[in-house]
């Protein structure tokens, strides 16, 4: 609700420009991080509980490298960093200590969709993974016949638009684009 002048222009906001679910955070005493506990077969009652102690997250993070072949993209090499997991999954003929080569962009792919699945992770970060390694992830998998079960559900990650940008969301698990963050939060 918002007092207006005479002329339209807000005086006084009332939650005017309070979201509705920054609302309900709000008048259940919810931060981003709380636990909560919820009760009744049908909603009947959310709150917070009292805790210092923050739930520790699972991470992985992931970085695609391409190489262009015949006029597009194509997933070369895919590596993954958990706090207790390294792999570099490659196509290319390259050896090392954390490195798994498989034959063909096709398998490479299937065996993220594994390893990401097996970690399990509450967060998957990526470096630019909302501009470049999601959506390349995704035409790759259509092209191949690769079903990209990313999501806890064994959903395929969805690009949404916001204005010019393009985001990335996997269900179940929240993708973090560090890029983005350092874009638009600490530049300024």
């Amino acid at each position: 609700e918002a007092r207006r002048g005479g002329s339209g222009e807000v005086i006084e906001e009332y939650e005017y420009s309070l979201n509705p679910y920054r609302k309900f955070l709000i008048d259940h005493n919810l931060s981003g991080w709380a636990e909560i506990e919820v009760s009744g077969e049908k909603l009947t009652s959310i709150k917070s509980l009292e805790t210092e102690e923050h739930p520790k997250l699972k991470l992985v993070a992931f970085d695609l490298e391409c190489l262009e072949r015949n006029g597009g993209q194509v997933v070369v090499m895919i590596s993954l960093f958990s706090e207790n997991f390294k792999r570099v999954l490659t196509t290319l003929d390259v050896k090392g200590k954390y490195i798994e080569q498989l034959g063909t962009e096709e398998r490479l792919l299937h065996r993220f969709v594994e390893l990401i699945n097996e970690i399990d992770p509450d967060v998957i970060a990526t470096f630019n993974g909302d501009g470049f390694d999601f959506r390349i992830l995704l035409e790759r998998a259509e092209k191949l016949k690769v079903k990209l079960a990313l999501g806890r559900d064994g959903a395929i990650p969805k690009l949404s638009r916001r204005a010019r940008e393009s985001s990335a969301k996997v269900s179940g698990r929240f993708h973090f684009d560090v890029f983005r963050f350092v874009s638009n939060i600490l530049s300024p």
